[in-house]
This record gives C-alpha cells, sequence and structure tokens, in this order.
C-alpha cells in the first residue's frame, strides 16, 4: 500500500498542470494502511500576497469509491470546515451510482511507521452558533474540550495537546463518567495539523464521542 500510494502521489504532482505540493499533516499514531478501491481529493495551501487559499482538486473523486482526503497540514479550520461539509454531503446523499460501505478518510505522513495511514472522517454535523450548542450539549456528563490557537481546555481546565490522553483516560477511570462524551470545539484559526491531530487521540479513548463540533470565530 506505501510504495503504491506515494508513487501515485508523485505521479499526480508532476503530471499536474500547476504542479502543487501538498503537505500532510505529520502523526506519530498508526492507522489504516490497506485501503483499496478508493479515489483521491486534494485540498492545497497557497498565498496569494498575505491572503491564504485553499484551492480543492477533487477531479479523481469517484462516488462509489472510498474518499481519501489529502489536506494541507498548514490550513486553518475555517478553510477545512466548509470543504468537509461538502465532501460528506457528497457523499452520502442518496445516489444510484453510490456504493454502500465505502467511506471518507483523511490520509496523514505516520511518522511511526514512515508510511502513508488514513483515519476515518465519521459523519460530523458542524454548527456555528451558541443557540445550536445548547440544544445539542445537555446533561451533566460531558467532557467539553476547546481546541484554541495556543492552547487546549479541557473542561475549562488548561493542558497541551500532550497530556489531552491521559486527562481523558483519568475521566474514564471515574465511576460516575462511565456513561460520558466528549464534545469537541474549537477555533476557526486552529491548523488542520491540530485538529487531526486531536480527532486521533480521541479515536483510541473508549469515550462516546458526539457526531456534533462546534466552530467559532475568536474576535
Amino acid at each position: 500500500m506505501r510504495n503504491k500510494y506515494l508513487l501515485y502521489i508523485f505521479l499526480f504532482l508532476i503530471t499536474s498542470c500547476s504542479k502543487k505540493d501538498i503537505q500532510l499533516p505529520l502523526l506519530d499514531s498508526d492507522g489504516l494502511s490497506d485501503i483499496y478501491n478508493h479515489s483521491s481529493i486534494w485540498l492545497f495551501f497557497e498565498k496569494n500576497g498575505k491572503d491564504t487559499l485553499a484551492v480543492l482538486n477533487k477531479n479523481n473523486k469517484i462516488i462509489n469509491t472510498h474518499w481519501l482526503l489529502n489536506i494541507d497540514k498548514r490550513l486553518t479550520m475555517k478553510y477545512v470546515v466548509p470543504i468537509l461539509g461538502e465532501m460528506q454531503e457528497a457523499k452520502y446523499k442518496p445516489s444510484l451510482h453510490g456504493k454502500e460501505g465505502t467511506f471518507i478518510y483523511f490520509a496523514y505522513a505516520n511518522t511511526k511507521s514512515n508510511n502513508i495511514s488514513l483515519i476515518e472522517f465519521k459523519p460530523t454535523n458542524f454548527i456555528t452558533s451558541k443557540k445550536q450548542i445548547k440544544d445539542t450539549v445537555n446533561g451533566n456528563q460531558i467532557i467539553k474540550i476547546n481546541l484554541q490557537k495556543n492552547k487546549i481546555l479541557i473542561n475549562n481546565i488548561l493542558t497541551d495537546i500532550d497530556h489531552v490522553k491521559n486527562i481523558l483516560k483519568d475521566y474514564k477511570n471515574k465511576d460516575s463518567l462511565n456513561n460520558s462524551r466528549i464534545f469537541l470545539n474549537y477555533s476557526e484559526s486552529i491548523s488542520y495539523q491540530k485538529y487531526l491531530q486531536t480527532k486521533m487521540i480521541l479515536s483510541k479513548i473508549n469515550i462516546t464521542i458526539d457526531s456534533t463540533e462546534n466552530i467559532y470565530s475568536i474576535k
């Protein structure tokens, strides 16, 4: 899988008319590697003066295959979330040409195995207003994770990305929180690298993750 997929990336880049390159997120964690019957979607990072551009290339997208999202780690979630919404809407809407059992995956560079690995992008409801949060988050057993550009808060306790896993394990070990679930909030200014790194950590913890995520602006 590794050589075949890396060759595919190489061929795409040298044959592309614009010869764009992409920096995938770097994660020291194992994910999926053997995904066949797939097509790739690319979201590039570009600069035009002081402006950031997110350039989408979905020319290789085939509806009845798995979709691999190759997203540049330098993009912030302000640019990534609209694309994620668009991709999942296109993938999971009823279609005569769709194929059950095909999903969307995030691609990343696995520094542990020097390989390209994948993590599933599960259907997500992205919300942007306090009213939507109030309607979504109920109960006392909610673990609120708030990602900001330079810090992470877990139930308003300041921490960093390296300690998220241990803190969540402590919550898991408390009998009173056996039915807890995680609700993820993040600033639109955080990088896709930080977002995917957090999602990978959460995927390794045996705590229910809410399918709703809140993305907000810091004024």
